[in-house]
């Protein structure tokens, strides 16, 4: 990853705490969760009882930066538990999370502290709104 996504990822570490409360990005099928457990490396989800790792985090953020996704050109989630019919930031995002769909999770987060946008009318998209590539 770059330093640049290392970086921003660092702040949404400083910013995370057992509690905080999201939503997954579908205005329609959306799902509440929440942190259940931060450490250094990695987060947990509950009531989902997910594992997110911090390099999911920065992968995910370095794949919308590099592929200039931007509000003008959103990159569509497509999260799918299939990894054949997940899109591309998915795949990317879970193959540095054991192979665990988590982009659900990872996008709420980055856009509550207002470095990605969210697009939550189907297809969801996301957007990059800080990012130095």
């Amino acid at each position: 990853m770059c330093r640049s996504c290392e970086v921003h990822v660092d702040g949404v570490w400083l910013h995370l705490a057992v509690g905080q409360s999201y939503r997954t990005p579908d205005e329609n099928a959306g799902v509440a969760f929440e942190i259940s457990k931060v450490s250094a490396r990695e987060i947990a989800i509950s009531p989902q009882n997910i594992l997110i790792s911090r390099q999911a985090f920065s992968a995910a953020l370095h794949y919308l930066c590099n592929n200039r996704h931007d509000a003008a050109h959103p990159c569509e989630i497509r999260s799918n538990n299939n990894p054949n019919l997940a899109g591309p930031l998915c795949r990317e995002a879970r193959s540095y999370n054991n192979n665990i769909r988590c982009i659900n999770y990872i996008v709420p987060i980055l856009a509550e502290l207002e470095i990605v946008g969210i697009g939550s009318a189907r297809p969801n998209t996301t957007w990059v709104v800080r990012c130095s590539p």
